[in-house]
Formats: structure tokens, C-alpha cells, sequence
């Protein structure tokens, strides 16, 4: 199992914690000054784990969730949530933190300006496929995309639906962007490829999962 940093697991949330060494792990491989947006922070566990690795590469690091829970956590006050968040990746100074559906958060970025996109906001087939729609032109070329919860039907036939090819790290999905290709986007050309449902990966992992976990 991918060792963990000992202070994510000690932040509520579902992920595993050999997800979050896997983040970590992934994040240590990052180029200098890297451009990294997570989308759906909730308390910070996975957040912790990115900047973990990214703390000695002198990064710029964007947080975006409305802090109000979903339809799988249910409805929450920005208070319940925001401070314990913010306590928790006080230690990251490079941490900016954007209170904001997900999709709208996009337009403050510029296509082309991100080294990797992290997607864990709204599991319902249509907040997954909106958020890869509006963020995956805000990736550099070869830039990397990846998510949680592939475990999910809805997360799962979103990701094959958009994106040609992914591969699966327990229930973490990533992909890069294309060196040429662009996806679909309202104001570009609709590149999708149908995936058999043969091919989803649905492990059962729900047994293993808990906020303390």
C-alpha cells in the first residue's frame, strides 16, 4: 500500500489512505511552480494529501467547492464546513480557497494554465461531465486530469463517455491531456468514444469506506 501522509489521514473523509499516498506520490511528481485545482475539498483530507507533495515546489494551489455539501453528503452551512477546512490546510500557505460551484470557477482560469486537475465535486453523471467539459481546455498540453469515486456508475460512465482512456487506481481515475487533442466543449469539436459497460471497473470498496477512514 502507497504510505499516506500522516496528517490527510487524520482529516475526516471517505478517501483511502492508499488513495491519499497516491496523491501524494503523485503530487511529489509535479514539475516546479506547478498549477494544480481540486474540485471538492469538503474537510481537506485529499486536499492535505496534494499539498503534502507539493509543498516544497513553490506551487499555486486553487480549492474549489461550494462547501455545501451534495446530493451523496446531503445539505450543510458554509460554517460547518469552511472553517474545519480552512484549519486544516492552514499549514499550506499556498492554498487559495474559491467558495463557488465548480463550473462557474472556471471562467477565472485561462485555457492552457493548468498542470493538473483533480475532480471529486458532484458525483451525479451531469456535475462530472460538466465539470470535465469546463475545466479539461484549462489543462496545459499533456496536463493531468483525474478523479475520485470512480466506484460510482455515475462518476464512471461520465469519465469513459468524455474521455478515451483512463486508468484506475482503486477508486482514482487519471488521464492527461492530449499533446493535440482537444475534448468536448461548447466551443470546440465533440471527441467521445463509447465505452462498453463491460469495461467499467466497479470494485467494491463501500465496505471499506467511512468519514473516519
Amino acid at each position: 500500500m502507497l504510505t499516506p501522509p500522516a496528517r490527510a489521514v487524520e482529516v475526516e473523509g471517505w478517501m483511502l489512505p492508499s488513495e491519499l499516498g497516491f496523491l501524494y506520490q503523485t503530487a511529489l511528481a509535479m514539475p516546479q511552480n506547478a498549477r494544480v485545482v481540486e474540485l471538492g475539498s469538503w474537510k481537506g483530507r485529499s486536499t492535505v494529501a496534494l499539498c503534502e507533495g507539493l509543498s516544497e515546489k513553490a506551487p499555486e494551489f486553487w480549492a474549489v467547492d461550494t462547501f455545501r455539501g451534495d446530493s451523496f453528503i446531503g445539505t450543510v452551512e458554509v460554517s460547518d464546513v469552511l472553517p474545519e477546512f480552512e484549519r486544516n490546510v492552514s499549514p499550506y500557505p499556498f492554498v487559495q480557497t474559491i467558495v463557488s460551484d465548480t463550473v462557474a470557477a472556471s471562467e477565472g482560469f485561462e485555457d492552457g494554465s493548468l498542470d493538473w486537475l483533480f475532480v471529486d465535486a458532484d458525483h451525479t453523471y451531469e456535475g462530472v461531465t460538466s465539470d470535465i467539459v469546463a475545466w479539461w481546455p484549462k489543462l496545459k498540453p499533456g496536463g493531468l486530469v483525474s478523479g475520485h469515486d470512480y466506484i460510482f456508475f455515475s462518476v464512471a460512465m461520465a469519465v469513459n463517455r468524455l474521455l478515451p482512456k483512463v486508468d484506475v487506481f482503486e477508486t482514482i481515475w487519471h488521464t492527461r491531456q492530449p499533446i493535440r487533442k482537444r475534448v468536448p466543449g461548447k466551443r470546440e469539436t465533440v471527441v467521445r468514444k463509447a465505452i462498453p459497460f463491460a469495461r467499467y471497473r466497479v470494485v467494491n470498496h463501500l465496505n471499506k469506506r467511512s468519514p473516519s477512514a
